[in-house]
């Protein structure tokens, strides 16, 4: 399988590996690309997410926190294009607190976990320290 990734959607998929809600995506971008603000970090997680998406590498569910990281995926209901971009959208607005008996998790589909398990390991960057959100100051 020969994709054309970034570092950063190749990180993202890293964190596909196991089953995660978007807050992680969100914390996986923010050190690797030191948005400015909010809405570059937005931008940022969610043309990763979607390039991801469409090349059938990760599905997107819904479930409660506490079924979510539990979940056998092929269990659960993926969701459309149109539902992962709705709340994408949703999660930019700093109000939005997302609803813990309905939160968006993430997990890499059989094609995605191949893909990866072809990558070496210099190939993966994995962020790390304190993070800095200049639009929380």
């Amino acid at each position: 399988m020969n994709l054309d990734l970034t570092p950063l959607e190749i990180a993202l998929l890293d964190d596909a590996g196991s089953v995660n809600d978007l807050s992680i995506a969100y914390g996986t971008v923010q050190p690797l690309k030191n948005p400015s603000d909010r809405n570059s970090l937005s931008d940022l997680t969610e043309a990763a997410l979607l390039k991801l998406f469409d090349q059938r590498l990760v599905m997107f569910f819904r479930a409660s926190r506490h079924e979510g990281y539990g979940a056998a995926p092929s269990e659960m209901t993926a969701l459309s294009r149109e539902e992962i971009v709705g709340t994408l959208e949703a999660d930019r607005d700093p109000e939005f607190i997302p609803d813990e008996d309905n939160l968006v998790f993430f997990v890499a589909t059989d094609a995605g976990r191949e893909f990866f398990g072809q990558l070496t390991s210099d190939s993966v960057l994995r962020p790390s320290g304190r993070i800095d959100r200049p639009w929380e100051h």
